[in-house]
């Protein structure tokens, strides 16, 4: 009898061995399937960051093209060469510069004695290409002159 009650208490020993050694295994098992399922989640969230800064990327070239100045002295080229081409005689011509972080912001002055409708004309030609109008103010200074003044904006991407 009492060998008996040591192989009950044998046996008892081994299954709580294994049950506790089991245990063990489970738990770096569960341990483990966390670290799987935070490390998905990590992933699915670094697949939409990529997606989201192709989307950006694609939207920040195609922004780019629509400028159609590369540099300050481009644009003021292009609005001097207009000003010339519409017959706006320039008695001033006042360009200023702010840095705005990743584009640079052109204003310019430009004060003319030149006729309406060359005004006109030259600033129709610069709102074809991304130049906002800032001011157009055109006054008679005397019976037979007048004088323009335009003010106006171009945005130079920083690239």
């Amino acid at each position: 009898m009492v060998q008996r009650f040591k192989n009950i208490l044998i046996i008892i020993a081994v299954i709580a061995v294994t049950f506790i050694m089991i245990k063990n295994k489970y738990a770096d098992y569960d341990a483990q399937k966390n670290n799987i399922e935070s490390d998905r989640t990590g992933l699915e969230k670094k697949k939409l960051l990529a997606k989201v800064g192709d989307s950006v990327a694609r939207e920040y070239d195609e922004t780019i093209k629509n400028f159609s100045f590369k540099d300050e002295e481009e644009f003021k080229k292009f609005v001097g060469d207009e000003a010339g081409e519409h017959n706006v005689v320039v008695d001033s011509f006042r360009p200023a510069k702010t840095d705005k972080g990743v584009y640079l912001e052109i204003k310019i002055e430009i004060v003319s004695p030149s006729p309406y409708k060359n005004v006109a004309d030259f600033v129709k030609a610069l709102e074809g290409q991304n130049i906002e109008i800032l001011k157009l103010e055109i006054k008679n200074i005397s019976e037979n002159a007048r004088q323009a003044l335009i003010a106006v904006r171009g945005i130079i991407p920083k690239v």
